[in-house]
């Protein structure tokens, strides 16, 4: 009975199908398109027996060119590479715009022609209209690429559970950790910029501010994600949220790598001992195959880590 019911759905499916396909090519789409069913049913023995004068191949998706021309404002060493390993992941067409920094941190002052603030990172997607959409604050852009080209779900949540905690990872990459890692940045080079002897007592005195308040902040807060990402691995799980890259591991990508990479005395003890599910996401992220792509981008222009290693 089951049979003869799908059987019979399958010849109803296929007096449609013939309108279906000659739409599909134009289909004006960027998602998927769940043909499973149906080519289930073009090769099952009651279509089969039709006299169909052509065979059907396989329909999964239709991928419309990329009509938006995006630009990427990047600096070395910034949040600006988190950018580029998502749209390698997204597999977007884009372009680098890539300048010196001045005083080894800072943007220079051109890049305040490509958005007020002239921080990076900055994108700017120029539509087929001519018109160019400016972005700043590498929170929004990754929101912004994942909303508008995660095209075939990659990076979409799996439950309503998962997508509060990427929304939370998101804010706390740049609320939370980031702060103490700037303060700690900071305080390194106003210790380096100083002329002897002011350079003395300057050190001691961010010294202090360091020891008192920024690296035991960071330790905590690289403790809690380790005992998170701890969790995840005793499920057989690689990524931050579920069991599946997300933005939270965009976001948060930079973070740990500054964790594990600085020499500004981001954490007192040492992270492989001590946060070993930090030091393995790190080893596990830095060989995704867009992460790759995306260092060997910039490799002549910013010391890249591929596999965990610089």
């Amino acid at each position: 009975m089951q049979k003869r019911v799908h059987n019979e759905y399958c010849n109803s499916l296929t007096r449609s199908v013939l309108f279906y396909i000659s739409f599909v090519s134009i289909l004006n789409s960027r998602g998927l398109i769940e043909s499973d069913l149906l080519y289930k049913c073009l090769n099952s023995t009651t279509i089969s027996s039709l006299d169909l004068s052509f065979n059907l191949p396989p329909i999964t998706t239709v991928v419309m060119p990329q009509k938006d021309k995006i630009t990427l404002f990047w600096l070395p060493h910034t949040r600006a590479q988190r950018i580029v390993w998502l749209l390698e992941e997204l597999g977007l067409e884009y372009n680098l715009h890539m300048e010196e920094s001045v005083q080894l941190v800072r943007a220079p002052e051109s890049y305040k022609k490509y958005f007020p603030l002239g921080k990076v990172p900055i994108v700017h997607i120029e539509k087929p209209d001519g018109t160019v959409k400016k972005f700043g604050e590498s929170g929004f852009i990754v929101q912004y690429l994942v909303e508008h080209y995660d095209t075939t779900g990659k990076f979409k949540p799996t439950t309503e559970d998962d997508k509060e905690l990427v929304d939370y990872f998101n804010h706390y990459s740049e609320g939370t950790i980031q702060p103490l890692l700037v303060g700690l940045l900071v305080n390194n080079v106003a210790g380096k910029s100083m002329p002897f002897p002011v350079s003395v007592l300057v050190k001691t005195v961010v010294g202090k501010i360091d020891q008192g308040y920024y690296q035991p902040e960071l330790e905590k807060n690289v403790e809690y994600l380790n005992d998170f990402l701890k969790a995840q691995h005793s499920k057989g799980r690689k990524w931050f949220v579920g069991d599946k890259i997300s933005a939270a591991d965009i976001m948060l990508s930079f973070p740990i790598q500054s964790v594990i990479t600085t020499d500004y005395g981001a954490t007192v003890k040492p992270i492989k001992e001590t946060y070993p599910d930090v030091y393995q996401y790190f080893q596990d992220i830095t060989s995704e195959p867009a992460w790759v792509r995306a260092a060997e981008k910039v490799k002549n222009y910013d010391q890249v880590v591929i596999n965990g290693k610089l």
